[in-house]
């Protein structure tokens, strides 16, 4: 690696700990020896925060403006106060990080900041305006062309070194010259074997209870199924949307809550993946996880959720919105199920393209040619 030390400006109060701050996690184990590692977070306590101080790196925090309101969502609040305060905010976080940097004798030619979150990448371009440091963006997530901001975030990705994005969907959408794709690495789980349907099948989504992740339209289908006896629904989460989605409940369709750990259930219980949401995802891990234990995937025919399934050869595309389609799918899984063999043993195959160790070395690469 071309650099001595990697600086990390994560932010881990605005949500949960999830899908991003679990990638900057794998950044650490891949760069521990490697080179010295600084973490700096606008949480001040945080589930991210204790796992890297696990690992004996150097975190400390920044000054945050808002806070986690619910522990069913991943909601964050900020009142019209904090918001004017915003830029003053990063200001103070900007010079607390490059006053850090100087203290510890890490100049530009040394250290490189990686930038996890959109806040984060702002205090990337002051580092690079004012103190000269060359930054890297991690874009997990995706923002239209014509939102306030998503042109707020423009300049500060054109400036980057890197925008690493999470699809080839992310990468169309921000459209800059300096991006490359690295996907998410999977979990790291015992090799699958190709599976084969049981007499009772379990179907299940794993999903934030969120109006745009399309589960009631789930949940509608199984009364489109041609052997709705043999099929049982699980849809593990929690949100806002519950006591809505409570209406479609009965003895076969059930919302089990949060699952603490998915692959478990996955692995033991699960035969079927439906990923139903109505809204473009950057880059979901579910349908990932999924693959990885040789589990086929319905997903609906767009955006990161259907480039992660490969329609017809680990899994089946649907068009959003529509019961009948998801009901159609699993039946034909139903009723042919060497079909369901054969996109098993190729969910086996698409999950190598997020394996873990082809993430270490392309993240390897881009920290070494920033």
């Amino acid at each position: 690696m071309g650099y001595s030390a990697l600086v990390i400006l994560e932010d881990s109060s605005k949500s949960r700990f999830g899908g991003g701050q679990n990638v900057t996690l794998s950044l650490l184990e891949i760069t521990r020896g490697v080179c010295e590692t600084i973490v700096f977070d606008f949480a001040r306590t945080s589930e991210f925060m204790d796992r890297a101080r696990g690992s004996s790196i150097d975190v400390r925090s920044l000054r945050s403006g808002g806070s986690i309101v619910s522990a069913r969502s991943a909601s964050f609040s900020l009142g019209a106060a904090e918001i004017l305060s915003t830029p003053i905010l990063l200001f103070r976080s900007f010079l607390t990080v490059f006053s850090a940097l100087r203290n510890k004798r890490l100049y530009p030619v040394q250290a490189l900041i990686y930038c996890a979150t959109k806040k984060t990448v702002l205090i990337g371009l002051l580092l690079h305006i004012i103190g000269g440091y060359q930054y890297l963006f991690h874009a997990h997530s995706l923002d239209t062309r014509w939102s306030l901001w998503f042109w707020i975030l423009y300049m500060p990705m054109r400036m980057a070194k890197r925008v690493i994005c999470v699809s080839e969907v992310v990468k169309r959408n921000i459209r800059t010259p300096n991006c490359r794709v690295v996907y998410n690495p999977g979990p790291r789980v015992e090799t699958a074997t190709k599976r084969t349907l049981r007499a009772s099948v379990h179907v299940a989504v794993f999903a934030s209870l969120l109006k745009w992740k399309g589960i009631s339209y789930f949940m509608r289908s199984h009364r489109y199924l041609h052997s709705p006896s043999l099929v049982y629904f699980h849809i593990y989460g929690e949100g806002p949307e519950r006591p809505f989605l409570e209406q479609y409940c009965g003895t076969h369709v059930r919302i089990e809550g949060f699952a603490a750990n998915p692959i478990e259930k996955m692995r033991n219980f699960i035969d079927i993946i439906v990923v139903p949401s109505i809204s473009t995802e950057a880059c979901p891990m579910t349908p990932v996880e999924a693959l990885s234990c040789g589990i086929p995937v319905i997903t609906t025919n767009f955006g990161g959720q259907a480039e992660i399934v490969i329609d017809g050869v680990c899994g089946k595309h649907v068009a959003p919105r529509s019961p009948r389609a998801i009901a159609s799918a699993i039946d034909e899984f139903l009723e042919h199920p060497a079909e369901y063999e054969r996109l098993s043993h190729g969910a086996i195959e698409r999950a190598r393209a997020f394996d873990r160790e082809l993430f270490a070395q392309k993240m390897l690469e881009l920290l070494r040619v920033a």
